[in-house]
């Protein structure tokens, strides 16, 4: 999904979009501890708008719960800590998500044959068994390029190897590459399924 989107799913349950824009602001500069120490008028020239007008959003947010404002040192400094409360985003459909997916690797067309991508957007955008999530969103971490890389890496390393232990002409190469690289698909699939139930077993022990 496009950035843009994402912004616009962020902002959809303010009843202001300059609310959930000055949230997100906030979101982006809270520590570990979710708190925010500037003052209200560095605030205000980082983002462009009037102190006064910043003041009133960050009202409006702490009286509907998410943020608790502190004045200290005569309101030179404001420490600002983002509750747990979040607000709540709508569903996005698993098709949505899906397309949004395969979306995504139209960037690295350029890059990777249309078959690899094909097969790894099959891979990766499959269900679960309750049709809320995919493939890739049940992994611990995921970064999309490497895992392009490290997918298409693996396929061509084992092709190149197979080709040099046996020999083969450029003709024979052109066509036992395709096989050993759809066998090697097979098996990063089966890789990724193992670790996949490995991770599983992490979290639930």
């Amino acid at each position: 999904m496009q950035t843009a989107q994402l912004i616009q799913q962020s902002l959809a349950p303010f009843d202001k979009k300059i609310d959930g824009l000055i949230h997100l602001y906030l979101l982006s500069l809270s520590d570990a501890k979710g708190q925010v120490s500037l003052s209200v008028g560095r605030m205000a020239t980082e983002l462009g708008i009037h102190r006064k007008s910043l003041s009133v959003v960050l009202d409006h947010l702490k009286s509907n719960g998410f943020i608790q404002k502190e004045e200290t040192q005569g309101e030179l400094l404001s420490v600002i800590t983002l509750t747990k409360k979040r607000p709540v985003r709508p569903a996005i459909s698993i098709d949505v998500r899906r397309k949004a997916f395969i979306e995504g690797l139209d960037a690295h067309a350029s890059q990777y044959p249309a078959d690899m991508l094909q097969a790894f957007a099959d891979y990766w955008t499959e269900p679960n068994r309750s049709n809320t999530r995919m493939r890739w969103e049940l992994q611990p971490t995921w970064n999309l390029s490497m895992r392009l890389a490290t997918w298409a890496r693996k396929a061509m390393s084992f092709a190149r190897s197979m080709c040099s232990q046996h020999r083969t002409t450029s003709a024979e190469y052109v066509a036992q590459a395709q096989q050993w690289a759809e066998a090697e698909t097979l098996r990063i699939i089966r890789e990724a399924e193992q670790e996949r139930k490995n991770t599983r077993s992490l979290i639930h022990q």
